[in-house]
C-alpha cells in the first residue's frame, strides 16, 4: 500500500504543470489546487500508515515472550542427557583425569540468563558461640581498664 502511495506521489511530481499564472476562475487553476490537495492527502495518508506500522511493531514487541536457552533446549530435546553426563563426569573423576574442585565447578555451574532459571540458595543464619551474658561481662571488664 505504501508503494502505491509513493508511485502516485512520484507521478504527480513528474506531471507538467503550467508555468503561466492562471486566473482563479480558469479550469487550469482549479486543477492545480486539486492536485495540491491530493498531494497533501497522500502525504497525510502516508504518515498515518507509518504511525500504524510503528504501533503494530510496538504491540508485537510487547506480546513477544522471551524464552531462556534452557526452555528452548527443553522444547527441542526429547531425551534428557543430564544423568548420563553426571555419570560420565563421576567416572572421569574416579579415574583421576579431572580434579575434584574442577568437577564440582562443572557440575554446579549455572549458565542461566534469566533470573527464574537460577536456583536460589537459602543461607542459614550464623550462630554465635558467645551468649549475651558473655558480651556484657566483656564490656564491663573492658570499661574497667
Amino acid at each position: 500500500m505504501s508503494l502505491e502511495l509513493v508511485r502516485l506521489s512520484l507521478s504527480m511530481d513528474t506531471e507538467i504543470t503550467p508555468t503561466d499564472k492562471a486566473t482563479k476562475n480558469s479550469p487550469s487553476s482549479r486543477h492545480n489546487t486539486s492536485e495540491i490537495t491530493n498531494r497533501a492527502k497522500l502525504k497525510k495518508k502516508k504518515l498515518q500508515l507509518q504511525k500504524q506500522k510503528q504501533k503494530i511493531d510496538i504491540e508485537k514487541k510487547k506480546r513477544k515472550k522471551i524464552k531462556s536457552a534452557i526452555e528452548k533446549y527443553k522444547e527441542d530435546c526429547v531425551y534428557d542427557n543430564t544423568e548420563a553426563n553426571v555419570k560420565a563426569l563421576l567416572k572421569i573423576t574416579k579415574l583421576g583425569k579431572v580434579q575434584n574442585d574442577v568437577a564440582e565447578k562443572i557440575l554446579f555451574k549455572q549458565p542461566c540468563l534469566l533470573s527464574r532459571d537460577r536456583k536460589q540458595t537459602i543461607t542459614q543464619p550464623l550462630t554465635s558461640v558467645f551468649t549475651e551474658e558473655d558480651f556484657q561481662k566483656f564490656e564491663t571488664e573492658y570499661q574497667a581498664k
